[in-house]
């Protein structure tokens, strides 16, 4: 049995009838079970143009239904939802090559294990590019000027150049600072950014798993800056002593998914198995490393604590190292 409790609306400013509103309504799961697919229908005295999806609540978590009214209303982002089964016709198939076969279906619930609430929502073209409009003017009209500051102040290092601020990537193409943000799911890819600098924004959605859409995006950001679109990594290599390679050799796996990645050595060399490809480590530092592909680089970074490696980052992510 599904059991929410709803706290009190939070109603920010003066309501006035037909004109869009901000509310915050709190929502936990007290039930044993996730709950699935929630939405909010109707809020008492308010009127609401659409519904309000905020996807699924695990045991005991708790979410506010903030994304629809804040958001999706203001931005006038009218097709964009955080519903996981729609199946009208404007709901694109997601494809995937499985086994060397190309499959598609609209299951838009595959692999979505940290996607809920906002992170689920769907949109298409037209709408994220209100939604990076909002970027360019500085969160305006949903987010104050210091907020949008903070969220794009350099927090977290990545990579040799690049850094993390709240959601957001920092990156250089040359004297020019560009924030940007994307990835790949089962069926999805898609990668947003924008530049003060260049007072331009790309967003690339394709609706099919590994395509190559942060390098498009990326490609197209240094075209608006003049630049050539194509470039090849800068990077020095070097060779790990042997008590590092000792070190790095092991299975690590993932805190969030089923996902293992294995680096065993070959003599001097180091392999990467990510459980779909075997690929050769270039050593760029102490501990630190690339994986060349064909249109993205992946970082590579042994973990330590008190001198022992318990962990790698592989791109952006940390995977364990199994002790056993």
């Amino acid at each position: 049995r599904m059991e929410l409790k709803l706290g009190t609306p939070a109603v920010y400013g003066k309501q006035v009838k037909g004109k869009e509103g901000t509310i915050s309504l709190p929502m936990t799961n007290m039930g044993r079970g996730k709950a699935l697919n929630v939405r909010v229908i109707a809020t008492d005295g308010l009127e609401q143009s659409a519904a309000t999806f905020v996807g699924d609540i695990l045991p005991g978590g708790s979410t506010t239904a903030d994304i629809a009214v804040v958001f999706i209303i203001p931005l006038h982002m009218n097709d964009s939802g955080c519903e996981f089964h729609r199946t009208d016709d404007s709901v694109s198939f997601l494809y995937r090559v499985e086994n060397g076969v190309r499959t598609g279906d609209r299951d838009f619930t595959r692999s979505a294990f940290a996607l809920h609430g906002g992170g689920a929502m769907k949109s298409t073209l037209r709408d994220m590019q209100h939604y990076l409009l909002m970027f360019l003017n500085r969160g305006k009209p949903v987010l104050g000027e210091d907020s949008m500051r903070r969220m794009i102040i350099p927090r977290i290092p990545f990579g040799g150049i690049s850094a993390y601020g709240y959601g957001l990537f920092i990156d250089p193409i040359d004297d020019q600072t560009v924030y940007h943000h994307g990835g790949s799911l089962p069926g999805v890819s898609s990668a947003i950014l924008f530049s003060y600098d260049l007072d331009a924004a790309v967003v690339v959605l394709c609706n099919t798993s590994g395509v190559p859409v942060s390098w498009i995006g990326s490609a197209l950001m240094r075209t608006a800056a003049g630049r050539s679109p194509l470039t090849e990594p800068q990077y020095s290599t070097m060779t790990w002593d042997e008590q590092t390679i000792q070190d790095a050799c092991g299975t690590y796996r993932s805190l969030e998914e089923d996902e293992s990645v294995v680096l065993a050595s070959a003599g001097r060399e180091i392999t990467v198995n990510d459980g779909e490809q075997v690929y050769s480590l270039s050593m760029t530092g102490c501990g630190k490393g690339i994986i060349q592909h064909p249109y993205s680089v992946t970082d590579v970074a042994l973990l330590r604590k008190n001198g022992t490696v318990y962990a790698l980052q592989y791109g952006s992510r940390i995977y364990k190292k199994d002790v056993s």
